[in-house]
């Protein structure tokens, strides 16, 4: 069973799309899957229920044994903006792997670099019980692609796990509870490459059901 947190304290950086797509890639890919929102705004929730897949809003019960309750192999959380002091500390207990959206501002970057810094003290994560893979959000096609994850990576101090355009194939997704391989986005096949590559970094291959 593998827990992955999704992360930032930074809003706006596509926390709630990327966990979307992660969940049904995973299912894809022969994963049985479940969900956390813990974010005020539900929309996660109302994904879950589109695309009819297990999921708590809130922690009613413990993750583990929702997740053991549900079945899953891979539960995902989403977390709010806000989350910080013990909140936070008690979701990285629980974390195999914490995925850290970012987009490509500069702003964005350096409130992530704060984040960063602020997960790194966390004493299970000094304690090697899970794993950091800080993710780029809306990289511009239109810019140098080696550039633009250069740059990041040295603000953030840590390497760039993997990395997405800037399209509207993410928020069709949360609208549509479908895979964004259904979408009509042209390098959708790179975007789901992606989303496979990132689910490797958390522990998670190919499997059958």
């Amino acid at each position: 069973m593998a827990f992955v947190l999704v992360t930032n304290s930074k809003g706006g950086v596509g926390k709630t799309t990327l966990t979307a797509s992660l969940a049904l890639t995973a299912q894809d890919i022969g994963h049985h899957v479940a969900l956390i929102d813990l974010d005020r705004q539900r929309s996660l929730s109302q994904f879950a229920k589109l695309a009819t897949i297990p999921y708590q809003s809130g922690l009613q019960l413990g993750p583990r044994k929702f997740a053991k309750k549900k079945g899953a192999g891979l539960l995902l959380i989403d977390t709010k903006a806000t989350l910080r002091g013990r909140e936070l500390e008690e979701a990285v207990a629980h974390a195999d792997a914490i995925i850290v959206p970012c987009t490509t501002s500069h702003v964005d970057i350096e409130a992530t670099s704060r984040f960063l810094k602020r997960l790194r003290r966390i004493k299970d994560l000094k304690k090697g019980r899970a794993h950091l893979v800080p993710v780029l959000n809306r990289v511009r096609l239109s810019a140098s692609l080696s550039n633009q994850i250069a740059h990041a990576e040295l603000k953030l101090h840590a390497p760039i796990g993997a990395w997405f355009p800037a399209t509207k194939a993410f928020e069709d997704v949360l609208e549509s509870g479908r895979g964004i391989q259904h979408s009509r986005y042209a390098r959708r096949n790179e975007v789901c490459e992606n989303l496979e590559k990132l689910l490797h970094l958390c522990g998670l291959n190919h499997t059958t059901r």
